[in-house]
């Protein structure tokens, strides 16, 4: 890819987004070239990564097209291994010095990173907000009350929307921490350790559109169950981590 002038107020110039992608068929294709055409006149450096999630449909043949045009690199799960497991496979694939990520499923406008970019810098994640959420009211509801009560609460990070999927932050905040959520939970403890390092958010409005194809299935009362059940154990998994990396820090020399 040539070399191009970024225009952007912090230096992302070589950015990876991740799509995370289980059974979107009707919903991958469209988005990749969406993106491609958005982001590659503005950055000097791209790549995309799409991370199946042990698909069934036939999103891995769509993907194989894909990479065949060199649009995509596809990290594949031979089985399906949830939300979180899906964007930890990503991130470890990512090459850039700032790296996006942005649901396959088509509800988010690809257009609305370009915000978020501007306010992405090396101590500094961008976080989108669904400003009119286009999901059924049970879903709608559910999420307000995570974001706005279970997860100021528990981890004591109070943002509009935590599991917007569309997020950008510095390649350096995944090189500090050690994620472990495989499920759902993987935006909240994502944040709790950004904040335990001192990084600041931004928050910037994003636009969300009905899902075209497939079905979602993130709001199944097993999936709910098992991310409240799960949150505590995020606070204590983060806690200790920096606990334990305070100490190491702390500890004197011994020559």
């Amino acid at each position: 890819m040539n070399a191009k002038i970024c225009r952007f107020s912090y230096p992302v110039h070589r950015l990876s987004v991740v799509l995370p992608a289980h059974n979107e068929e009707g919903n991958i294709a469209p988005l990749v070239e969406r993106l491609h055409d958005i982001l590659t006149p503005e950055l000097s450096w791209l790549e995309l990564i799409v991370v199946d999630d042990g698909s069934s449909d036939r999103t891995v043949e769509t993907l194989a097209e894909l990479e065949a045009k060199g649009k995509v690199r596809i990290v594949h799960h031979e089985k399906n291994k949830g939300y979180g497991a899906t964007l930890r496979s990503g991130f470890a694939a990512a090459r850039g010095d700032y790296i996006a990520f942005i649901d396959g499923d088509g509800q988010l406008e690809p257009l609305d990173m370009l915000r978020l970019l501007t306010h992405a810098g090396p101590r500094q994640l961008a976080l989108g907000y669904r400003a009119k959420r286009q999901d059924p009211l049970f879903r709608v509801l559910l999420g307000k009350l995570f974001s706005g009560v279970f997860v100021p609460l528990t981890i004591g990070v109070s943002v509009k929307d935590v599991d917007c999927a569309l997020k950008v932050l510095p390649r350096r905040l995944l090189e500090e921490i050690d994620l472990s959520a495989d499920g759902a939970l993987i935006n909240a403890e994502l944040l709790a350790h950004a904040k335990a390092l001192g990084y600041r958010f931004h928050q910037s409005p994003v636009r969300h559109y009905q899902r075209h194809f497939g079905e979602q299935s993130g709001a199944k009362l097993s999936v709910i169950a098992k991310v409240f059940s799960e949150l505590l154990a995020v606070k204590r998994r983060v806690a200790a981590q920096h606990q334990t990396a305070t100490a190491l820090s702390a500890a004197p020399i011994r020559g």
